[in-house]
């Protein structure tokens, strides 16, 4: 079996990178894929770059390295603040585009051409999840992906869309790779999760305050998942 673990940042793959054991490494293009042991579990680790675009490109050249029973997107993200809190840790459960728009008359909005209105956490993650951990250590969450980072400039015209489009389904987190990773999973049929801690809240935190949680919010993803690849 093969875990595939992606960060978008150099900073979210650091912490697993040093857990470890018996790695190597293997540049493809722009891609450096670390490949060894956690516990007795095969992964490879790698940076993806951010946005939706990087997100799509590193499943492809992935897959032409190797085969993967799971894919595990972990990081930060930032929340909604009414409805999670700082350091809150997020397990994705539905996921969906922000910033996509089809004909109305064939698509919702933010629904991919031949691809349902979301994608959905697989239900065997989805178990092993809540059969580990206990469940007040996570919430699963609705995430909205888009490439902008969603700050108190733009969630004003951020907000009108999920009043909009999504206000059925509580969106409460933000990120810019999520659903591309989640969409890819989707049609190549490979479990995927994605874990973020909440490093900054919609629209109160400023950049400067991102960049002092980022650290720890990290760390948190980071040791959810390494407990999380132990249990599959």
């Amino acid at each position: 079996m093969m875990i595939a673990i992606i960060g978008a940042m150099q900073e979210e793959i650091d912490y697993l990178k040093k857990k470890m054991k018996n790695s190597w490494t293997e540049e493809v293009y722009h891609f450096e894929f670390h490949y060894g042991d956690i516990g007795n579990k095969k992964v490879v680790l790698v940076k993806s770059g951010v946005g939706k675009t990087n997100a799509g490109l590193l499943i492809g050249t992935l897959l032409s390295q190797c085969e993967v029973d799971y894919i595990i997107n972990l990081g930060v993200c930032g929340g909604v603040s009414d409805k999670v809190n700082l350091f809150d840790l997020a397990v994705v459960d539905k996921y969906f585009y922000g910033d996509v728009e089809l004909p109305k008359h064939e698509y919702f909005y933010g629904q991919m051409s031949k691809c349902p209105r979301y994608f959905e956490l697989n239900s065997k993650l989805k178990k092993t999840i809540k059969d580990n951990f206990p469940k007040e250590n996570y919430k699963f969450v609705s995430c909205y992906t888009s490439d902008t980072f969603v700050d108190k400039d733009n969630y004003p015209k951020v907000k009108a869309i999920i009043d909009h489009h999504f206000s059925h389904y509580d969106i409460s987190i933000f990120d810019m790779e999520s659903t591309a990773f989640a969409h890819a999973s989707y049609l190549l049929d490979i479990p995927f999760v994605a874990i973020r801690t909440i490093s900054d809240l919609v629209p109160e935190t400023n950049w400067k305050e991102y960049n002092l949680n980022l650290e720890q919010a990290i760390i948190k993803s980071s040791e959810f998942v390494y407990k999380l690849v132990l249990s599959l």
